[in-house]
């Protein structure tokens, strides 16, 4: 009998929780010749990553789990003995609660997190395992404008280290109402010694979307001052079936006569959304030697046709000059096509070249990339 009770508590506690289940799978099969050099060819590697999550909700309160396995087809040792799951992690898995006290929300717990267009904080969806915060985050409304403070652990050292040594990302984000015109979201970051201010403006004139945004970031790193910037311009036209898009990114470089660091660190960007699909500057400023990046670009994406065309044209600046006085990257092209064959499944394929500058290479030798990925998702 208590056996029977014990089941009936645990299934009447289970199911009388909204509970939901998902799981998404993609995998993307890549071909890339990157490096600027006819001595080397295509090399080519197929990438899979399953996400599987569950969760809890009652009252006010959500239990949430993602469970994450990436792998890169063919990397394990042995298809019979090798079951070691390098990849497998927990990518989320947190509580909420909503309404406490003051609070409009509190979590806790490890997260993916995302604040305006993600040039500071964003999750990389793009990227094969994405990024996850251990961390906390405590929101409420203030006239009707959303406040988030939030507080991530990058590294812990216990129990080797003192506190002292431990990494954390703390800071404030506010999401304005549109009640409050041009101003969408800013956003403040503390990391050790850094800060970074981050501004987002924005206004629609009927289909006409202006849009601007503004960084900047003071206090010292490694012992040196840091003053650096980054702004970004850009106009959209919506003709519903068809957007097209400009504008203009400058994100500031170090000059190496002063005793000042003048690059602008992009932090935890997801920087793949903004300058060119073959991630040539994913990690900011280490990928452009703190030269800085200008990029001028031009994109156009359709909408609601059974193949749907995304373009765009970069042609990347550095802000500096090299040692030799360069300051040009290179250009990118980027062309995708994705169709839905199926409710859940979507297929895209894609192809990027990218012609050099004097900074990237003295050859004319171009860098392409081809990929075809296939998504699936149920919620």
């Amino acid at each position: 009998m208590k056996y029977f009770l014990s089941f009936f508590f645990s299934y009447t506690l289970l199911f009388t929780q909204d509970m939901n289940l998902g799981a998404t799978l993609r995998t993307r099969f890549e071909s890339i010749d990157k490096d600027f050099t006819d001595s080397t060819t295509f090399n080519s590697f197929h990438a899979q990553r399953f996400r599987f999550h569950i969760s809890f909700k009652q009252n006010d309160v959500e239990l949430f789990f993602q469970l994450q396995d990436f792998r890169l087809m063919g990397s394990e040792t042995s298809t019979l003995l090798d079951g070691s799951s390098d990849n497998f992690d927990l990518h989320q898995g947190y509580i909420k609660i909503s309404k406490l006290m003051f609070l409009d929300s509190f979590k806790l717990g490890r997260f993916e997190q995302a604040f305006g267009n993600q040039r500071i904080i964003g999750n990389v969806g793009w990227h094969n395992i994405g990024r996850s915060f251990d961390g906390v985050v405590l929101s409420h409304i203030i006239l009707n404008h959303k406040v988030d403070y939030f507080k991530f652990n990058l590294f812990e050292t216990y129990p080797e280290l003192l506190n002292e040594n431990d990494g954390f990302v703390s800071g404030i984000n506010v999401s304005f109402h549109k009640s409050i015109k041009f101003i969408n979201e800013t956003l403040f970051v503390i990391d050790n010694d850094r800060k970074t201010s981050h501004t987002s403006l924005g206004h629609s004139l009927g289909n006409l979307n202006i849009n601007s945004e503004f960084g900047y970031q003071f206090g010292h790193v490694d012992s040196l001052d840091q003053k650096s910037w980054m702004a970004s311009f850009s106009l959209s036209y919506n003709l519903k079936s068809l957007i097209i898009n400009s504008g203009m990114d400058f994100i500031s470089g170090d000059n190496s006569s002063t005793a000042v660091n003048e690059s602008f660190n992009t932090l935890f960007s997801t920087n793949h959304k903004f300058y060119g699909s073959m991630d040539y500057f994913l990690n900011l400023p280490v990928h452009t030697n703190n030269l800085g990046l200008i990029d001028f670009y031009m994109a156009s994406k359709t909408q609601n046709f059974p193949i749907n065309i995304n373009t765009s044209l970069h042609h990347f600046l550095s802000h500096r000059e090299d040692k030799n006085g360069n300051d040009t990257f290179g250009t990118e092209v980027d062309i995708s096509l994705s169709k839905n064959i199926k409710e859940n499944v979507n297929a895209t394929f894609g192809y990027s070249i990218f012609l050099p500058g004097k900074i990237k290479s003295e050859s004319d030798q171009k860098a392409q990339w081809v990929f075809l990925m296939i998504s699936a998702s149920f919620k």
